[in-house]
């Protein structure tokens, strides 16, 4: 299964200012678009349950994709859900156990890539335990936030890179907004 993360970063490479500072509120409307396109087409995608509950409200999943939502506790947000277990799952499942359980789930459900969508520890999680095969970047070049929440909460961004390797650079307007792609270094 291949696995990416995807995410929207500042100039400066914050995700935002503070855990009430959503990036929707900053990133461009071709940032946007290409995050729909590109986990719709993954099928599937996981989360923290702090970036799913300030993105998602009412916590709906993101549709036609099955959505995995990491926390400590999931049985209290389970019952809560309205949403079938098929659609949207509660899981405090490793990322190691989290992809071989996608894996198993993928073939029934029709998906074949996990997009790993945050917050900032969800993304070291999966860095660390050496999961990310591609990493989707947009930097929107004209939002400098100056301090806040990192991409990764356990490593600079330089650092993380150090692993992977430029793909292609492109940029999705006249307003500064690039998206890179970056492959894990053979």
């Amino acid at each position: 299964m291949h696995v990416f993360l995807i995410a929207a970063i500042s100039a400066d490479g914050f995700l935002g200012q503070d855990e009430t500072h959503n990036s929707m509120e900053w990133t461009s409307e071709e940032d946007s678009q290409w995050f729909w396109q590109r986990t719709e087409q993954a099928g599937a995608i996981v989360m923290g349950r702090k970036t799913f509950g300030a993105t998602r409200r009412p916590y709906t999943p993101l549709p036609k994709r099955k959505n995995y939502v990491l926390t400590s506790d999931p049985v209290p947000w389970q019952v809560k859900s309205e949403y079938p277990l098929s659609r949207l799952e509660y899981t405090n499942l490793s990322p190691k156990e989290l992809v071989k359980f996608a894996e198993k789930e993928s073939t029934e459900l029709g998906f074949s890539e996990l997009a790993v969508c945050g917050g900032s520890s969800v993304y070291s999680q999966f860095l660390l335990a050496d999961l990310l095969d591609t990493l989707y970047l947009t930097r929107e070049n004209n939002v400098k936030l100056g301090e806040g929440i990192p991409l990764f909460a356990a490593i600079s961004l330089a650092e993380a890179l150090k692993k992977y390797q430029l793909i292609q650079e492109t940029a999705l307007n006249d307003h500064g907004t690039v998206m890179q792609e970056w492959g894990r270094k053979k």
